[in-house]
């Protein structure tokens, strides 16, 4: 197990940054960075190395892209340290303390819908949830020979783009319902700019005006 006072900072709201203990990894190939991108946000599971192979060497023969998922997690275990990965001849997993941002933005929208929380709780806890989301989910990051990474990686940044347009709304209601309307503002223009058409958006900046 990693060294208890270790810790695995994981930030994916835009391009992708990695720390240990506040040290950034860097690594060779954009490949390895994607692999460890992956197994961070799914690291409540193990995954086959015959699924991880297939996410992001397709094109390649088994045996070749056996052989890169090897050397990009030898590269993953020199840059991390011994300890942050579970793995066996089949499966693989990260563990260890990942403090990951997407499951502090879930676990935020989650203690929102609680049944018990009161309005101005909920309230924060939708605020602090869209202050995390900078920007969206691995702007800019892309695999140009690993088109299943990318898909998943595109599904994956608009379902989050949902749930920040669905917290942006419920702000905007919520202060205008307060009678806190210019504590609205703000959110009713995010949730705008994140698609202008929105009528509903639109008529929640008004009201948030008015």
């Amino acid at each position: 197990m990693p060294k208890k006072e270790s810790r695995l900072v994981v930030r994916l709201f835009g391009a992708p940054r990695v720390t240990l203990d506040d040290a950034p990894i860097e690594t060779a190939r954009r490949k390895t960075l994607a692999l460890l991108v992956y197994l961070a946000c799914n690291s409540n599971q193990p995954h086959t190395r015959e699924s991880l192979a297939a996410l992001f060497w397709a094109e390649q023969s088994q045996e070749r892209a056996f052989a890169n998922l090897r050397h990009a997690l030898w590269e993953i275990n020199q840059s991390l340290g011994n300890g942050w990965m579970d793995s066996d001849r089949d499966e693989i997993r990260l563990i260890g303390d990942i403090d990951l941002d997407l499951t502090r933005f879930h676990s935020l929208l989650a203690a929102s819908n609680s049944p018990t929380v009161d309005p101005a709780s909920k309230l924060l806890s939708l605020a602090q949830a869209a202050s995390l989301y900078t920007d969206h989910f691995l702007a800019g990051f892309t695999l140009k020979d690993a088109p299943a990474f990318d898909d998943w990686s595109f599904f994956q940044a608009e379902s989050l783009r949902r749930d920040l347009a669905s917290a942006l709304e419920s702000l905007t209601r919520g202060y205008c319902d307060l009678n806190r309307a210019p504590e609205a503002i703000p959110f009713a223009r995010r949730w705008l700019s994140l698609d202008p058409l929105n009528e509903s958006a639109q008529r929640g900046l008004m009201t948030a005006y008015e």
